[in-house]
């Protein structure tokens, strides 16, 4: 199939048998479905902008008898329209010649140009996700490290206040420590043996106060071996602690302690 017969197919000059005959070879031909791409986009918009090319004689001649192979001999004006469409194809070929030779190319650096691109953008997004990734890590380095710094010393305070939690009929082998220091107010706990809690509710260490106050301290997550730790500040006013419990609460926490005891501590037993 010559490339003049996609311009004439294009352009609706190319005779009715071999207009059937390219369409069967563009339904399975790839190829040939790209060149008429080509064509196509040529005559859109770059035949517009290169100057035309003068067909040889035996192209011309060429096309000429394609025109006149007709199976009704056509009449003078028809023959003449057969001309000028013949000559209209050889310009579009020889300007589809030159998109080959000198913009084919370039079209193909831009195309490669955009997949780097792309490529290179998709790599940004990439690393700005890496980068926030590392940024969420290193906070939570510091933070564990600033927690860590704040147990060291308070488990070096000579004002330490020591309590053992046992637990209750909800969980009779858990235990806990409690230490606290009244004077840097900071409190902290850690737990062993400790179930989770139940789905929807959590578990909160309350801390009872000499003036009865009831302070929430926070909650515990224990893991997979039953272990839970927890690191607090108390308000600056918290007079004596006596007494400490662990309660499972649902996820509305109020200001007193509603659910079932999981631990419990006082000073008197």
């Amino acid at each position: 199939m010559a490339r003049e017969d996609l311009v004439l197919y294009l352009t609706g000059d190319l005779p009715a048998a071999e207009r059937a005959e390219l369409e069967q070879r563009l339904a399975v031909d790839e190829t040939l479905r790209a060149d008429l791409g080509q064509a196509r986009e040529l005559l859109a918009s770059v035949a517009l902008q290169l100057e035309p090319m003068s067909p040889s004689l035996q192209v011309r001649g060429r096309l000429l008898a394609r025109a006149q192979g007709v199976a009704v001999q056509p009449s003078l004006g028809r023959a003449l329209a057969w001309s000028a469409a013949a000559a209209a194809a050889v310009v579009m070929l020889g300007t589809v010649a030159t998109y080959q030779i000198l913009l084919r190319p370039l079209v193909s650096e831009r195309a490669a140009l955009a997949e780097e691109r792309t490529a290179f953008e998709m790599r940004g997004a990439d690393q700005e996700q890496e980068l926030e990734t590392l940024e969420a890590r290193l906070e939570s380095a510091s933070l564990a490290a600033r927690e860590a710094e704040h147990r060291l010393a308070l488990l070096r305070s000579p004002g330490l206040i020591v309590a053992e939690l046992a637990g209750r009929a909800a969980q009779p082998d858990a235990k806990a420590r409690i230490f606290w220091d009244r004077d840097d107010y900071r409190c902290y706990l850690h737990a062993t043996e400790l179930e989770p809690a139940a789905d929807g509710e959590q578990l909160v260490l309350w801390l009872f106060t000499d003036d009865d106050r009831v302070i929430a301290a926070g909650t515990l997550e224990p893991d997979a071996l039953g272990e839970a730790s927890l690191f607090a500040e108390m308000p600056r006013d918290v007079k004596r602690i006596i007494r400490a419990i662990v309660t499972s609460e649902s996820a509305e926490i109020g200001d007193r302690p509603a659910g079932t005891e999981q631990l419990h501590w006082s000073n008197d037993g």
